[in-house]
């Protein structure tokens, strides 16, 4: 069988797909872990302190906060997936064990990505009374490390997949 088309064999659209399925699956591995619980709890507390504060401010949480922290988790999570698949298959071919610290892996722009997410969630946090500042300050921080802890599973969920396509 020849391939000899100029378009690429997997769209980029497909891509974007894939990853995000695999985002779903650390998702899923996150909400398994006990201190998922804590999280889930925190954030109820928080919508609820955010429905108290109106319209305009949930608009404004949605529009600014939001988009920064999807930005964040998708720079995170499609890089560290994409390398726990690369470096398992590397390794495999070197008849190694991938030996990696997720936490250590330096994310091409992840510090951008984070430069933008605290100017967002600080310019989010000096419009609010001091009360709900100091909510949703808390919130916002148990939110990014949430995120921050799922480096492993997302190196592990693109390692797993990896294994699986060389089994």
């Amino acid at each position: 069988m020849s391939y000899h088309s100029t378009e690429p064999i997997l769209t980029e659209g497909f891509i974007t797909d894939f990853l995000l399925k695999l985002s779903n699956e650390v998702y899923d591995l996150r909400v398994r872990r006990g201190e998922f619980d804590d999280f889930h709890k925190k954030r109820e507390q928080w919508n609820d302190t955010l429905k108290g504060l109106g319209r305009p401010a949930m608009e404004r949480y949605d529009n600014l906060v939001t988009p920064a922290f999807v930005a964040y988790q998708e720079v995170l999570e499609n890089y560290l997936i994409r390398q726990g698949i690369l470096q398992t298959i590397h390794s495999r071919l070197q008849g190694q064990a991938a030996e990696v610290d997720p936490e250590e892996i330096a994310i091409p722009g992840l510090p951008e990505a984070a430069a933008r997410l605290a100017a967002a969630c600080a310019d989010f946090v000096g419009g609010l009374e001091d009360e709900a500042a100091a909510r949703c300050a808390a919130y916002l921080k148990l939110r990014r490390e949430s995120i921050d802890t799922g480096r492993g599973l997302c190196w592990r969920c693109g390692a797993d997949l990896a294994e699986g396509l060389l089994a």
